[in-house]
C-alpha cells in the first residue's frame, strides 16, 4: 500500500502515544518478537561508540532498526548517523523497505533510525550502517546484520542461528556494487531497485550539513521498482526519511 507523506505525518505524530499506551497496558505483547545483532565498537575523535541492528514484528508489520550509541557520554549534534534496510529472506534476499541516512539533531548519547512494512509469512532480518564524525568528515561502518525472525500470520519466532556479518548481497547493497538490487514494492511487485536511487552515497562534510540533510528529507519517498529489463517500472519502493520521532520507541 502506498502512503503519501502528507497522510503519514499526522499518523507518525500519533504513533509514539499509541505505542506508549500499548507498552504500559501490554508490556509483553506490544512487540511480538525481536532479535538483535552482535554489537560492534569503534573509538573516533575522542568518542567511543557501539552499533548494531534489530529486527522486530508487531501487529502484522516487520521493522528494521540501526542503533548507534556513544558509550562515554553525549556527543554534539550531527555526530552520529544511521540508515537501515529490512530484508525478507529467499534464495536471494529481497529488500522490503529502507531508511535514508539521518543524523542526530540534538546533543545525545544514542541515535536510532528504522523502517518497516506490512509483513507476509517468511523470514525477516535487519541490516544497516552508521556514520560518526571524525573531526573533518565522516567514517562509515557496516553493522552486523540481525538474526532472522520467522513470521507467520500473528506468530513470530526467533531463528537461533547467529550471523557474524551481512550476507554478500547485503554488502553489495551498501557498497553499490550491484546496479540492480532485488526488492519488493509497496503493491507486492518483485523486481529491482537501483542503488543510486536510494541516495545512500551522499556524505555530508560537517555536522551542520548532516543535520540540514536530515531535516530536508520527506517522511517517505518512493523510488521505481523495475522489471528484470531494468527499464519497465512495475512498482514503487519506500525510502523513509526525515527526523521521525517514532524511531525512539522501538
Amino acid at each position: 500500500m502506498r502512503y503519501s507523506a502528507d497522510i503519514r505525518k499526522p499518523l507518525l505524530n500519533f504513533v509514539p502515544i499509541l505505542l506508549l499506551l500499548l507498552l504500559a497496558l501490554f508490556p509483553t505483547a506490544a512487540l511480538a518478537a525481536s532479535a538483535t545483532s552482535t554489537p560492534k565498537t569503534v573509538t573516533l575523535n575522542g568518542h567511543s561508540y557501539s552499533y548494531y541492528t534489530k529486527v522486530a514484528t508487531e501487529s502484522g508489520n516487520a521493522y528494521a532498526w540501526t542503533y548507534a550509541n556513544a558509550t562515554n557520554g553525549s556527543v554534539p549534534t550531527g555526530y552520529m548517523g544511521a540508515n537501515s534496510t529490512l530484508y525478507k529472506e529467499g534464495i536471494i534476499p529481497t529488500a522490503v523497505a529502507s531508511r535514508d541516512w539521518a543524523y542526530n539533531t540534538s546533543t545525545s548519547s544514542s541515535h536510532t533510525r528504522g523502517c518497516g512494512m506490512t509483513a507476509s509469512s517468511g523470514n525477516y532480518y535487519a541490516a544497516g550502517q552508521v556514520r560518526f564524525y571524525n573531526g573533518s568528515g565522516y567514517n562509515t561502518y557496516t553493522a552486523n546484520r540481525s538474526p532472522s525472525l520467522t513470521y507467520s500470520g500473528a506468530l513470530a519466532a526467533y531463528q537461533s542461528q547467529q550471523f557474524s556479518g551481512l550476507w554478500a548481497v547485503s554488502d553489495d547493497f551498501y557498497q553499490g556494487r550491484q546496479d540492480l538490487i532485488l526488492a519488493e514494492g509497496v503493491n507486492g511487485g518483485v523486481g529491482y531497485i537501483r542503488y543510486e536511487d536510494l541516495g545512500f552515497d551522499y556524505t555530508p562534510s560537517t555536522p551542520e550539513e548532516a543535520v540540514a540533510y536530515t531535516l530536508s528529507q520527506p517522511d517517505v519517498r518512493y523510488i521505481p521498482v523495475y522489471d528484470k529489463d531494468g527499464v519497465t517500472v512495475i512498482d514503487e519502493y519506500p525510502v523513509f526519511g526525515g527526523d521521525s520521532s517514532w524511531d525512539a520507541f522501538f
